[in-house]
C-alpha cells in the first residue's frame, strides 16, 4: 500500500479527489446554512426597495396632478371667471367663452392621464367643454364637500372603475384669500397609479393596496376582505401620513425560485464531483512524464539555449504543447536576432533623422523676417501676431528642457493669451499674479497653457461676452499652488463630476484628442506621474459664475527630488 502511494500518479489522484470532495462538501454546507438565508433576506430587502420606489413614484404622480390644480387655482382668467360667477345671481348662469373653454382644455394637455377638468361655482353650477352630468351627480352625493373650507386636494376612487376624481376648492387670491369662489375638479385615469405600481412588482402574484388616511382613496389588486399574516406572506409597506402603500406576496411563491436554485445547485455539485474524479484519474497518468520534459526544456531556454527541444511523446494536448514549445523557442531565437538587427538599424535611422532636424534658430529668424515685412507694410496686427507666436515657440522649446521656471511658464501662457486676443479682439482680458520669490522655482512645463486654453474655449467663448482670466501662483506650507480662474459660463454639477471622472480615467480615446478635452487630462496625468498622487488638478465651477482650476505641486517630486 505504501509503495502504491509513492507513485506521482496515485498521489495526484488522491490529492485532487480529496480537494474536490472537500470543496464540494464545503459548497453544499455553505449553500444550506448561509446562501439560503442570504437569498431569502435579499428577496425581502428587494421587496422593501421596490415598495419604496413604487411609493415614491406614486407620490410624484400625486404631487404632479396637485401642482396642476394649483396652477389652475392661480390662473388669473379662471379666478376672474369664478369671481364673476360668484357675483351673479343664482338664476343667471354665466356663459363660457370659447377662449375660456380652450383655457380649461389646455390644462388637459399637460398630462395624458387627465381625462377632463371642470370648474364649479358657489351655486354648484359646473363649467366645462365636456358633458358633466355624471361628475355633477357624483359630487352632489359627497355631502362633506359642500361645506369644505380646506384648500388641499381631495382624492376619490369610487367614481367609476377606471377613473379617479380630484377635488379642490378655489379661494379668491385677489382680495380675500379666505373667500371661496368655487372649486376645480379633475377626472384622472386610474392607470396613472396602477401602471406605476405594476412596473415595480417583483412577481405576477404580488398584490398591493394603496389607500388614503381619510378613506376616500383606495386602490387594491385584491378584495378588501383579505387578511394578511406574517407567517404566510412577505409584507412591505410605506406610509407618509397621507397615503399608505402595502405590498405582499405569498412566501411559498416567493421562495419557489430559491428552492429551485438549491435543487439545481445540488445536482451540479454531484455532477461536478463525478467529473472531477474522472478527470483526475485520466489526466494524472498523462501529465507527469511529458510535463517533466517540458520543465527541463524550459530551464534550458531560460539559460539562453534556444536550440533546446522537447521530446514529443504523442499527439494529445501535452504533445501539442511540446511542439508549441519547440516552435516558440525557435521563434524566440529568431526574434532575438531580429531585434538586435532592428536596434542597430534604429540607431542609424535616429542619427540620420537628427541630421535633418530643423534648427530652432532658423524658425525664430524666419518669424522675425515675417515680422519685419509686416512692419514695412504697416500691418500692425500681423506684426503683433508673429511676435507673439515667435515668443510662444521660443519659450515652448526651452532648448529641449523638461522643466522651466515658473516665470517662463507664466510668460508662455501670456504669449498664448496675446495670440488669442489678436484672433478674438476685445474678448479677453487677463491678470498674472506671481510672487517674486516664486518666479525662479522650476516646474514641469506646459501645464498652465492648457488650462488657459480650456478657460477660453469652454468658458469665455461659450458665454458670448467679454471675459477675464486670472493667473496666480502662491505657496502653501506643503507645496506650490498655481491657479487659473475665469468668469465664463462655468459647469453644472453633473458636468463637473463627469469631467473629474474623465480626468482620473487612464484611458485616452481618439475622440478626446480630436474633439478637445485632452489637454486637461494630459496635464492631470503628467502631474501625477511626476509629482505623485497628491498632485493633479482641482476644479471648482459654478454655472453662470465661472471656473477655477488649481494645480498643486508638492515640495518634493515623486522621485524624492526637491521642487
Amino acid at each position: 500500500m505504501k509503495r502504491r502511494f509513492k507513485s506521482i500518479k496515485n498521489r495526484i489522484m488522491v490529492f485532487f479527489i480529496g480537494v474536490a470532495v472537500f470543496q464540494i462538501a464545503a459548497m453544499a454546507l455553505f449553500a444550506v446554512f448561509h446562501l439560503r438565508p442570504s437569498l431569502t433576506k435579499m428577496y425581502e430587502e428587494h421587496l422593501e426597495k421596490f415598495t419604496e420606489s413604487a411609493f415614491w413614484e406614486i407620490n410624484s404622480a400625486k404631487m404632479k396632478i396637485e401642482n396642476y390644480t394649483v396652477n389652475m387655482i392661480g390662473d388669473s382668467d379662471i379666478q376672474e371667471f369664478l369671481r364673476s360667477a360668484d357675483y351673479s345671481s343664482q338664476n343667471y348662469v354665466p356663459s363660457m367663452t370659447a377662449e375660456m373653454r380652450n383655457r380649461i382644455l389646455s390644462y388637459t394637455d399637460y398630462d395624458s392621464a387627465i381625462r377632463s377638468i371642470y370648474l364649479i361655482d358657489n351655486y354648484g353650477r359646473m363649467y366645462s367643454n365636456l358633458s358633466h352630468n355624471a361628475v355633477s351627480g357624483y359630487l352632489e352625493s359627497k355631502e362633506d364637500l359642500k361645506g369644505r373650507k380646506d384648500a388641499s386636494a381631495v382624492w376619490f376612487t369610487d367614481f367609476n372603475d377606471s377613473s379617479i376624481v380630484v377635488y379642490r376648492i378655489v379661494n379668491n387670491n385677489t382680495t380675500d384669500l379666505t373667500q371661496k369662489i368655487g372649486a376645480v375638479c379633475m377626472v384622472i385615469d386610474k392607470s396613472l397609479f396602477v401602471d406605476r405600481i405594476g412596473q415595480f412588482l417583483l412577481e405576477d402574484t404580488q398584490n398591493y393596496r394603496l389607500e388614503s388616511a381619510d378613506g376616500n382613496f383606495r386602490l387594491s389588486s385584491v378584495g378588501d376582505g383579505d387578511t394578511l399574516s406574517d407567517k404566510k406572506y412577505i409584507i412591505s409597506s410605506r406610509d407618509n401620513g397621507i397615503w399608505r402603500l402595502k405590498t405582499w406576496i405569498d412566501k411559498n411563491e416567493a421562495y419557489a425560485s430559491i428552492y429551485l436554485i438549491f435543487k439545481i445547485l445540488s445536482l451540479e455539485l454531484m455532477v461536478l464531483l463525478v467529473i472531477s474524479v474522472c478527470m483526475v484519474i485520466y489526466l494524472s497518468g498523462r501529465i507527469t512524464k511529458p510535463i517533466s520534459d517540458i520543465r527541463n526544456a524550459m530551464k534550458q531556454v531560460g539559460k539562453g539555449n534556444m536550440h533546446s527541444e522537447v521530446p514529443v511523446s504523442g499527439e494529445d494536448e501535452i504533445g501539442q504543447l511540446a511542439e508549441t514549445m519547440n516552435r516558440m523557442s525557435k521563434k524566440i531565437g529568431e526574434l532575438v536576432e531580429k531585434i538586435r538587427r532592428e536596434e542597430t538599424n534604429q540607431r542609424l535611422l535616429e542619427l540620420k533623422a537628427m541630421q535633418y532636424q530643423i534648427n530652432p534658430h532658423f524658425l525664430y529668424n524666419t518669424l522675425d523676417s515675417i515680422s519685419m515685412f509686416a512692419r514695412k507694410n504697416h500691418d500692425v496686427q500681423s506684426e503683433e501676431l508673429v511676435i507673439a507666436l515667435s515668443d510662444f515657440f521660443r519659450i515652448s522649446l526651452s532648448h529641449g528642457q523638461e522643466f522651466v521656471t515658473l516665470e517662463k511658464e507664466a510668460e508662455y501662457a501670456v504669449c498664448y493669451l496675446e495670440i488669442q486676443n489678436i484672433r478674438f479682439p476685445d474678448q479677453i482680458t487677463w491678470d498674472v499674479s506671481v510672487d517674486e520669490k516664486l518666479k525662479d522655482i522650476k516646474i514641469m512645463k506646459f501645464i498652465l497653457q492648457p488650462l488657459v486654453e480650456n478657460s477660453i474655449y469652454h468658458g469665455i467663448r461659450d458665454a458670448g461676452r467679454k471675459g477675464h482670466i486670472q493667473i496666480s501662483a502662491y505657496q502653501e506650507p506643503d507645496g506650490l499652488v498655481l491657479c487659473v480662474e475665469d468668469d465664463g459660463t462655468g459647469m453644472l454639477p453633473e458636468e463637473l463630476n463627469e469631467l473629474m471622472k474623465e480626468l482620473e480615467s487612464e484611458e485616452i480615446r481618439e475622440k478626446d484628442i480630436h474633439e478637445g478635452g485632452f489637454g486637461l487630462k494630459n496635464v492631470h496625468q503628467r502631474l501625477k506621474l511626476m509629482y505623485g498622487e497628491k498632485s493633479g488638478l482641482q476644479i471648482e465651477s459654478e454655472w453662470e459664475e465661472g471656473t477655477r482650476i488649481k494645480i498643486f505641486i508638492p515640495l518634493r517630486c515623486k522621485s524624492g527630488e526637491k521642487v
